[in-house]
């Protein structure tokens, strides 16, 4: 239960701390990451996601992504593309939205061996900009991917490029 309470309690917070008179617009680049280390008492497990989009029109983005997960008893790489459809709304500094993707999922796991399989993700989010540039980014997202699927909570940063 906590590792959904602190993610929601930040967002709440984050979501009434800042104005940045920013927006989204047709053409922008951007950079975002998440990353995550969950320790529980069986295993540390390092969570990085990394994506690289392009504005198609000021509420449709195309990414490339990669998806990576270790821990001692496995560890996956996820190579995708999404599409995001960004929701406008009356106040442009926080921008939700929605997307999916398909993804080519390669794990290894200890003493059984490697898996590779094609599937897909859908994710839900919320740009916070802090600046014209900058956004926090809350997201969930849900992947399938052979025997694997999952639901990843996180959040990250993106930086808007010209």
């Amino acid at each position: 239960m906590h590792k959904f309470i602190t993610p929601l309690f930040i967002s709440i917070f984050g979501l009434m701390s800042f104005s940045a008179q920013a927006g989204i617009e047709k053409g922008d680049k951007t950079i975002s990451i998440f990353g995550a280390l969950q320790s529980d008492d069986f295993d540390d497990t390092l969570t990085l996601s990394v994506a690289g989009g392009m504005f198609m029109s000021d509420t449709l983005e195309v990414q490339a992504t990669l998806f990576l997960m270790d821990s001692s008893a496995f560890s996956m790489s996820n190579y995708g593309v999404n599409a995001n459809l960004y929701i406008p709304g009356t106040n442009p500094d926080v921008v939700p939205y929605v997307g999916g993707g398909l993804l080519l999922s390669f794990v290894d796991i200890q003493g059984i061996g490697d898996d590779t399989s094609v599937g897909f993700n859908v994710q839900g989010g919320i740009k916070q900009f802090i600046s014209e540039s900058i956004s926090i980014n809350y997201q969930v997202q849900y992947y399938d991917a052979g025997d694997y699927d999952a639901v990843v909570t996180s959040v990250g940063f993106s930086i808007f490029l010209d």
